[in-house]
């Protein structure tokens, strides 16, 4: 396992972020140790719904996990065991390489699968845990538990194990032996284009809100930050700042006036 001080840490927000420690497990075996021992620590992968502060304190980052996919053909199903730290654009690449529809409107999305599934990631009328069967987490002092979908208590970007101590190690998704649709990915390609680099993705949960607004919140400024035309999302033109954010998001805030569920983590 390699332990880092004054790591780095890149993130899809493009924001200056030096952690005090980090440490990246490589087995579940160092998982559990490091989990068990540093308590206070952050979870993280790939940071790509997270803004981060200038400086954190303790990170643990999955990003060594193993990440391996297994399927099993069973009759008019596809069974398809793999870890947590499987990359989403991998996962989706790998269905469509074998001819398995379902999920063609999740093309493009970025992270890896379990934080898909911690927070029910998703993309116009898909999300992740549609064609989840279960999941195995461990907790803080290395139990493991196994959830089924129904235990996970879906909603939009949410799931139960937000209000947990659980990581997700390891996913089993039940597909139907669908056919791709290939218009269906193609308006995702072409939707995914549209979406700038160096953001975190959706700002609020409930998004819709802001549609009243879009007049004055679109090209809305702080200083290398700015509310796309997608206006739910807020993108980083370089050296934007932590600062810069949260003051954009306090003028979206006062903008709207009325009640809007953050969709991303501040680390």
């Amino acid at each position: 396992m390699k332990h880092y001080k004054n790591y780095n840490l890149k993130n899809s927000f493009n924001l200056p972020c030096i952690v005090k420690e980090i440490w990246f497990p490589e087995t579940y075996y160092e998982l559990k140790d490091i989990f068990s021992t540093q308590k206070d620590a952050v979870i993280v992968a790939d940071c790509t719904n997270i803004v981060c502060k200038p400086e954190v304190d303790k990170v643990i980052c999955l990003t060594q996990m193993p990440k391996d996919i297994n399927l099993i053909d069973d009759n008019n199903k596809y069974v398809i065991l793999c870890n947590a730290n499987v990359k989403s654009n991998v996962f989706i690449q790998y269905l469509l390489f074998r001819g398995i529809g379902s999920y063609e409107n999740l093309y493009g999305i970025p992270g890896r699968l379990g934080s898909a599934i911690y927070g029910n990631s998703g993309s116009g009328d898909t999300c992740f845990s549609d064609c989840l069967t279960s999941v195995l987490t461990i907790d803080k002092d290395g139990n493991e538990y196994c959830f089924n979908k129904e235990n996970l208590k879906f909603g939009r970007r949410y799931s139960i194990l937000q209000d947990m101590n659980n990581i997700i190690t390891d996913i089993c998704f039940t597909f139907p032996k669908k056919a791709i649709d290939k218009e269906k990915l193609e308006n995702a390609k072409e939707h995914r284009k549209k979406i700038p680099t160096s953001s975190v993705g959706g700002i609020f949960k409930n998004w819709h809100i802001l549609k009243p607004y879009q007049k004055q919140l679109i090209g809305l400024k702080e200083g290398d930050m700015e509310i796309s035309d997608m206006v739910n999302i807020i993108h980083n033109y370089g050296n934007g700042t932590y600062e810069d954010f949260i003051k954009l998001q306090t003028k979206i805030i006062n903008i709207v006036k009325e009640p809007l569920i953050p969709e991303f983590k501040i680390l």
